[in-house]
């Protein structure tokens, strides 16, 4: 995780006051220290003193662990309701599994030429387990599988059958895909950036 480090000498926080817009870059895999960051970050910046009204988030991961993927989708979400902040976000290499979670929470959402998305269903592990433990894991994994189904068909506004037939197979989406589900409102070259 990089936070954008364009400081004034009298400013102790990150911003860009002509366009009142922050900028997080969520780089590699989605795990607890990640998530605590990003988390700090946002909960660190005075979104009203500073008058904030943007924030872009430049995204590129293979994935990670959905419980801090949402933990950090929290953090957002509450951000932009609270503070009435419009988000943007930007897909750099790879938007991958969670990556791809978080790439939906832009309002705006922008693929860069050579951005890839790859979603599938989540991955639960079990290894020396006791019966006990599977069925705990399995509740777990269905909550989890749940979740996710519906945070997408929120942010996708589309039905759950349909988030769950675009996730039930492990796939790279093509540009038909991606602007079909209305995962991508803009490509890179439709719009002129203002960053």
């Amino acid at each position: 995780m990089v936070i954008d480090e364009n400081i004034n000498d009298n400013q102790d926080k990150v911003v860009n006051e002509d366009s009142k817009t922050y900028q997080i870059f969520i780089i590699g895999e989605v795990n607890a220290e990640m998530s605590k960051e990003i988390i700090r970050t946002l909960f660190e910046i005075d979104w009203k003193q500073d008058n904030v009204t943007n924030l872009n988030v430049y995204i590129s991961s293979e994935g990670g662990f959905l419980s801090d993927c949402f933990a950090m989708i929290d953090a957002f979400q509450f951000i932009k309701d609270t503070f009435n902040v419009h988000i943007s976000t930007f897909g750099l290499g790879e938007c991958a599994s969670a990556g791809f979670f978080l790439f939906l929470l832009g309002d705006t959402r922008i693929l860069f030429p050579n951005c890839v998305v790859f979603v599938h269903e989540h991955l639960t592990v079990s290894s020396e387990s006791t019966y006990s433990d599977i069925k705990r894991e399995n509740k777990h994994s269905k909550t989890l599988y749940e979740m996710y189904v519906k945070y997408t068909s929120i942010r996708l506004g589309l039905s759950t059958t349909k988030i769950k037939n675009l996730l039930k197979r492990n796939r790279y989406l093509t540009c038909a895909e991606l602007s079909k589900f209305n995962i991508i409102t803009h490509k890179c070259n439709e719009i002129e950036l203002d960053v």
